[in-house]
């Protein structure tokens, strides 16, 4: 993601930038769903997590079973590694489309300098 924070001004680096962003917005649909895939196993892991703890809640109270569910714990971290997976998700396509929009003005200015140039040496 660092190479969107870069602003080239000369001809090759921006060509070289501009090569970079094509890929990811054309596979941003395809991530797009990788990522809702894994939020929803996350929420799914969440929530057999949640069955099983009730669960072993009742048999607690029919004094069936008298065992520890310490690794319940896991709930929290894997809420906070969603909530990380779409913070930078977030993030990345906050910053694609800022650089989207760099390309694009970019695009323009550097037709009309390389036009400019054309004309006066022709």
């Amino acid at each position: 993601m660092k190479i969107f924070d870069q602003r080239p001004s000369a001809i090759e680096e921006f060509a070289k930038y501009a090569s970079y962003l094509i890929p990811h917005k054309l596979e941003l649909g395809s991530n797009q769903q990788t990522i809702e895939y894994f939020s929803s196993l996350f929420e799914v892991n969440f929530l057999f997590f949640k069955i099983k703890f009730f669960f072993f809640l009742f048999l607690r109270k029919k004094k069936i079973i008298f065992m520890h569910f310490g690794h319940l714990r896991q709930d929290n971290e894997n809420e906070q590694i969603d909530k990380l997976m779409i913070d930078t998700w977030k993030l990345f396509q906050k910053q694609l489309s800022t650089a989207a929009d760099f390309v694009a003005q970019q695009t323009l200015i550097i037709k009309e300098r390389l036009r400019e140039t054309f004309e006066v040496k022709y």
